[in-house]
């Protein structure tokens, strides 16, 4: 925003062009969009088909791509001036077209003309800033010419106004636009560009200035240590400049310009603030009492002020009463620059460093002690680094640039391995963490990016080892990847963007993950090392939707040998927990990851933690995160999580795979139903509505019917909780032979879907049966049966693959 500002200022300072005063004392900016030699309208700049960039006129503004072929100037009567007689095309080859401009964040008032003075072949629908504007006159019939005017009020919150082709839209094309809106008078009112700038440290006596408001006769400086009690300290006419003297060193100021009007209106202006140079070592890096802290982070500091070239003693560890004193193994020695590598450090641990500043006489400035704590190990946190000003649409622009890896221009962590959308121009990104499966199988990844992106995983925690398995130049979505249970392997996802349109999303399907679904950071950690903690928590955190009898389970950390669980319904109170507390669960012995928490309250939002365990390691308990899932306002018949992939010994019977509950025909010679995949995983995990995993069931009505039948334990009064419906989920695929689809309650009460094709649907539909249909006790429900053809009536059919979710029960 400040960058962008100042060419705004300049623009208007400097040129004058293209911003005017519009109604009730707004100021607006006027956009023709016409081929280069063409006239440019008087108070209008040009807008010629080019990639979004800076221009000379200080505004920034563009398409995503070059359109310049698209423009045109019709030199025909039709027009009723100069801005009526040129356009741009959005919709010629290459798909829809998106042209941005930078502006302050505000309410703003547009003006959009579109059409062609030449041809009426064209259906103005236009998105803009979100708006939806419909053409009121498409052809047919296909007029001469045609022009569409829109009005419409938008809400700017990203810093950009955004125009593009809506739904329904074909040829579209557009002429002018008109931008007003009182956020670029209160911007041009206000003084701005601020020297120092805004939050600049190690700045030596300063001489404040500014540019002024463009309506201001007179500046009040106001100038102080404290943002809520600023001192005025001037008054001035004219001057944009004023001489602070006598601050202190190392102390952080705050100042702020009101603009004062020919009429006495006062225009407030916005606070800034900077610190002052210091005479010790100053500018800590990591933060003083920074969290979460990258294990590989290098100790930085900026020099105290001297005339003279300062050495600088270093003192580090994790003792902080030895790092004050410079004692035991802290003394780093006297080092000639202002970074030192300390090298990996340890996971969740605080740690202090100190510097002294030595002149050339050997005096040393005794500095004040910083301390910063590290990440915890284990999933919880993935990295998201980014790199600006790096030009190219490839990740070889980015991966080539000098500043990458080791150098980026800022670092966060975030939950899930995705970066924000629209975030900024001319830069890359990257994402990365270890990656811990849940469970021993094969996975797939799925990369979608703008402009490229690609994913690189390593066969072992050894970030040297990852090779790329997938990129948006060629194949967005991997081979599968084979992953053990309990081990981490390095995994990034790599960016770049040029100009408009920015993202990047990761995605994973696979045992214990289900279909596509985005990489949470409960599988993810921000070190190499193992976790302390336990993870992958089932259900997951933040899960809607629980059936009401769930057993909950989660992954043991490194060094546990027994497990405390707590569990209630206020997160505060589980948090706080020990085990004198209602929420003690009690103690589970290392093999044992599981919880039976009874039945679950409807409507109800639950909060659990583990906490591990082990007496014989001093650095114990390790105190879990607290998890939270909720228990729908709906009763689960079965959403298909719990079933698992266990074969049964030789001669035994098998007890929770997918077949073993649903009975199919295997078998038989009269029940053509199949449930479950041949081989693990059994239950599906690629097609799924929600959650891991669903039910495949394959039918074959060849002289039979097909039916698979659920005995239910629970819920079996379907009257609880005054649940009058029951709910389900299925998908079928358009080569499957048409066949009734029927659900049976009891075995016998059935009711059939209404369409004779519902095989055939090949996309995700709910049934809603209402219960009262099936005319039986709703209050001793014993089983559902679910089944294709004329149930008890054998008749000549074919075959098809269904797949059901989310059975449920509903008010």
């Amino acid at each position: 925003m400040c960058k962008r500002m100042v060419y705004l200022a300049c623009f208007v300072l400097v040129l004058g062009l293209g911003l005017t005063a519009g109604v009730a004392g707004a100021s607006e900016v006027k956009i023709n969009f016409q081929s280069a030699g063409a006239p440019i309208p008087e108070g209008y700049l040009p807008e010629y088909g080019d990639p979004f960039g800076e221009y000379d006129s200080g505004w920034s503004y563009g398409w995503d791509q070059n359109i310049r072929s698209g423009a045109r100037d019709r030199n025909n009567a039709n027009a009723p001036d100069q801005r009526y007689d040129t356009l741009n095309h959005l919709q010629q080859a290459g798909g829809d077209k998106i042209w941005e401009i930078e502006l302050p964040n505000g309410t703003y008032n547009i003006f959009l003309v579109c059409g062609d003075p030449s041809y009426g072949d064209q259906t103005n629908n236009f998105d803009v800033e979100g708006v939806l504007l419909t053409d009121p006159d498409p052809p047919p019939p296909e007029p001469a010419f045609d022009f569409d005017e829109f009005n419409v009020t938008v809400e700017l919150t990203d810093g950009r106004l955004t125009i593009q082709p809506a739904p329904g839209s074909d040829n579209c094309k557009i002429c002018f636009v008109d931008i007003e809106s009182e956020a670029l008078t209160r911007f041009f009112q206000t003084a701005r560009d601020p020297d120092p700038a805004e939050g600049a440290e190690g700045v030596p006596d300063p001489i404040l200035i500014w540019t002024a408001g463009d309506t201001a006769v007179s500046h009040r400086v106001h100038f102080g240590t404290s943002p809520d009690a600023l001192v005025q300290v001037s008054e001035q006419d004219y001057t944009v400049y004023w001489h602070a003297e006598a601050i202190d060193p190392g102390t952080t100021y705050y100042w702020r310009i009101d603009g004062v009007e020919a009429d006495g209106t006062v225009i407030t202006g916005d606070l800034w603030s900077f610190v002052s140079l210091s005479l010790t070592a100053w500018g800590a890096g990591p933060s003083d009492g920074a969290a979460d802290v990258m294990i590989d982070t290098q100790l930085s500091w900026k020099p105290g002020h001297s005339d003279y070239p300062m050495t600088h003693h270093l003192f580090f560890g994790t003792d902080e009463a030895e790092v004050a004193a410079g004692t035991g193994d802290t003394d780093k020695g006297i080092l000639e620059e202002t970074v030192y590598d300390p090298g990996t450090l340890d996971g969740e641990i605080t740690y202090y460093f100190r510097v002294n500043e030595v002149d050339v006489f050997g005096e040393e400035r005794e500095g004040d002690v910083w301390s910063f704590k590290t990440v915890a190990p284990g999933p919880g946190k993935i990295i998201r680094e980014w790199w600006f000003d790096i030009s190219g649409s490839g990740v070889s622009d980015l991966t080539n640039n000098e500043r990458y890896p080791n150098s980026p221009d800022g670092s966060e962590f975030v939950s899930y391995f995705r970066g924000p959308e629209d975030w900024a121009e001319q830069y890359g990104s990257r994402l990365r963490g270890w990656l811990f499966a849940p469970k021993t199988g094969d996975y797939k990844f799925l990369i979608e990016a703008e402009d490229e992106g690609e994913i690189r995983l390593s066969p072992d925690e050894d970030p040297a080892n990852a090779v790329m398995i997938a990129g948006t130049a060629g194949e967005p979505e991997s081979q599968p990847q084979s992953l053990v249970a309990g081990e981490r392997y390095y995994i990034e996802a790599v960016m770049k963007e040029n100009t408009i349109g920015d993202s990047i999303v990761v995605s994973w399907s696979g045992p214990g993950i289900g279909s596509m679904t985005v990489i949470s950071a409960d599988y993810v950690g921000a070190t190499p090392y193992l976790a302390e903690k336990a993870f992958a928590p089932f259900p997951a955190d933040g899960t809607s939707g629980v059936k009401q009898t769930a057993i909950l389970s989660w992954s043991p950390g490194i060094y546990a040998a027994s497990h405390e669980v707590y569990f209630g319904t206020d997160a505060g109170a589980v948090a706080s927990a020990t085990q004198a507390s209602p929420e003690y669960n009690g103690s589970k012995q290392l093999g044992d990851e599981s919880l039976d928490a009874g039945k679950l309250a409807f409507d109800t939002t639950y909060f659990w933690r583990v906490d591990e365990v082990n007496n014989t390691n001093p650095e114990g308990p390790w105190a879990g995160n607290v998890w939270s899932f909720w228990a729908g306002d709906f009763l689960v018949v079965d959403d298909f999580e719990s079933y698992d992939d266990v074969d049964p010994a030789p001669g035994e019977a098998g007890i929770n795979r997918i077949f073993d509950k649903w009975i199919d025909g295997f078998g038989t010679t009269t029940n053509g139903a199949l449930v479950g995949n041949d081989f693990p995983p059994y239950a599906e995990q690629t097609v799924v509505r929600s959650g891991a995993q669903s039910m495949i069931c394959r039918y074959d009505n060849d002289n039979k019917t097909s039916e698979a039948t659920l005995t239910l334990v629970w819920p079996r009064d379907w009257t609880e909780e005054g649940v009058t419906k029951l709910s389900l989920w299925f998908i079928g695929d358009a080569g499957n032979a048409a066949e009734r689809m029927f659900v049976s309650l009891n075995g016998t009460a059935v009711v059939y879907h209404d369409d004779q094709n519902v095989a055939q649907i090949n996309s995700w539909t709910e049934w809603v049966i209402d219960l009262a249909a099936f005319g039986v006790d709703l209050t001793n429900v014993n089983s559902i049966t679910i089944g294709f053809g004329t149930k008890n009536s054998p008749a000549v059919g074919g075959p098809g693959t269904m797949y059901f979710d989310d059975i449920r029960l509903a008010r």
